[in-house]
Protein backbone atom coordinates (compact mmCIF):
# COMPACT_ATOMS: atom_id res chain seq x y z
CA UNK A 1 0.00 0.00 0.00
CA UNK A 2 1.48 3.44 -0.64
CA UNK A 3 1.28 5.97 1.67
CA UNK A 4 -0.94 8.79 -1.14
CA UNK A 5 -2.99 6.37 -1.89
CA UNK A 6 -6.46 8.44 -0.55
CA UNK A 7 -8.94 5.13 0.03
CA UNK A 8 -6.61 4.11 2.42
CA UNK A 9 -5.04 6.65 4.36
CA UNK A 10 -7.83 6.87 6.98
CA UNK A 11 -5.65 3.59 7.95
CA UNK A 12 -2.96 5.72 8.37
CA UNK A 13 -3.88 8.15 11.16
CA UNK A 14 -2.20 8.74 14.00
CA UNK A 15 1.13 7.15 12.35
CA UNK A 16 3.92 9.46 10.32
CA UNK A 17 3.96 8.83 6.92
CA UNK A 18 6.55 9.88 4.33
CA UNK A 19 3.97 11.27 1.41
CA UNK A 20 1.51 13.49 2.63
CA UNK A 21 -0.64 15.81 0.54
CA UNK A 22 -2.18 19.46 0.66
CA UNK A 23 -4.85 19.59 3.20
CA UNK A 24 -3.79 16.62 5.35
CA UNK A 25 -4.44 17.64 8.86
CA UNK A 26 -1.07 16.84 11.19
CA UNK A 27 0.33 16.86 14.60
CA UNK A 28 3.52 17.55 15.99
CA UNK A 29 4.88 17.56 19.70
CA UNK A 30 5.04 21.02 21.11
CA UNK A 31 8.15 20.66 21.99
CA UNK A 32 9.38 20.84 18.53
CA UNK A 33 9.28 24.39 18.31
CA UNK A 34 11.22 24.93 22.16
CA UNK A 35 14.09 25.58 19.98
CA UNK A 36 17.44 25.89 22.61
CA UNK A 37 15.39 26.76 25.27
CA UNK A 38 13.12 24.11 26.73
CA UNK A 39 9.45 24.74 27.74
CA UNK A 40 10.03 28.35 25.42
CA UNK A 41 7.03 27.62 23.23
CA UNK A 42 5.70 24.26 24.58
CA UNK A 43 4.97 25.38 28.19
CA UNK A 44 0.88 25.62 28.92
CA UNK A 45 0.88 24.63 25.40
CA UNK A 46 -0.83 20.74 24.19
CA UNK A 47 1.36 18.05 23.37
CA UNK A 48 0.49 17.86 20.15
CA UNK A 49 0.12 20.89 18.12
CA UNK A 50 -2.28 20.43 14.87
CA UNK A 51 -2.08 22.17 11.63
CA UNK A 52 -2.50 21.58 7.82
CA UNK A 53 0.19 20.39 4.71
CA UNK A 54 0.38 23.15 2.75
CA UNK A 55 3.03 21.95 0.16
CA UNK A 56 5.63 19.50 0.01
CA UNK A 57 8.95 20.99 -0.10
CA UNK A 58 12.89 19.32 -0.75
CA UNK A 59 14.48 16.10 1.56
CA UNK A 60 11.15 15.07 2.93
CA UNK A 61 10.04 18.08 4.69
CA UNK A 62 6.68 20.13 4.40
CA UNK A 63 5.25 23.55 4.66
CA UNK A 64 3.03 23.27 7.63
CA UNK A 65 0.53 26.16 8.58
CA UNK A 66 -0.46 25.62 12.42
CA UNK A 67 -3.54 26.26 13.88
CA UNK A 68 -2.26 28.11 17.39
CA UNK A 69 -0.89 31.02 15.23
CA UNK A 70 -1.18 30.68 11.60
CA UNK A 71 2.28 30.36 10.87
CA UNK A 72 3.65 28.24 7.75
CA UNK A 73 6.86 26.60 9.43
CA UNK A 74 8.90 23.90 7.28
CA UNK A 75 8.65 20.75 8.88
CA UNK A 76 10.73 16.98 8.34
CA UNK A 77 7.63 14.22 7.82
CA UNK A 78 9.21 11.92 10.69
CA UNK A 79 7.87 14.68 12.99
CA UNK A 80 4.61 14.67 11.88
CA UNK A 81 1.77 12.42 12.78
CA UNK A 82 -1.22 12.09 10.03
CA UNK A 83 -4.57 13.10 11.87
CA UNK A 84 -8.07 12.78 11.46
CA UNK A 85 -9.79 15.74 10.68
CA UNK A 86 -12.31 17.17 12.90
CA UNK A 87 -15.64 18.15 11.18
CA UNK A 88 -17.44 21.12 12.54
CA UNK A 89 -21.11 21.18 13.86
CA UNK A 90 -21.80 23.50 10.70
CA UNK A 91 -20.05 21.37 8.04
CA UNK A 92 -22.55 18.13 9.83
CA UNK A 93 -25.54 20.34 9.20
CA UNK A 94 -24.65 21.10 6.08
CA UNK A 95 -24.48 17.53 5.09
CA UNK A 96 -27.69 16.71 7.12
CA UNK A 97 -29.54 19.53 4.80
CA UNK A 98 -32.22 21.73 6.25
CA UNK A 99 -31.60 21.93 10.15
CA UNK A 100 -35.32 23.56 10.46
CA UNK A 101 -36.54 19.37 10.47
CA UNK A 102 -34.46 18.56 12.60
CA UNK A 103 -36.20 17.55 16.01
CA UNK A 104 -34.35 16.60 19.30
CA UNK A 105 -37.48 13.74 20.24
CA UNK A 106 -40.05 12.75 17.57
CA UNK A 107 -43.30 14.74 18.03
Amino acid sequence: MRDDELPDRGLLTGKAIKKLIPGDVVSCESVRFDGNMPGSFSNGKPERIHGRVVSKEKSGTYKVKWDDDDDVVLSHWTHLVLEMPKVSVETVLAILGDATELRSRPD
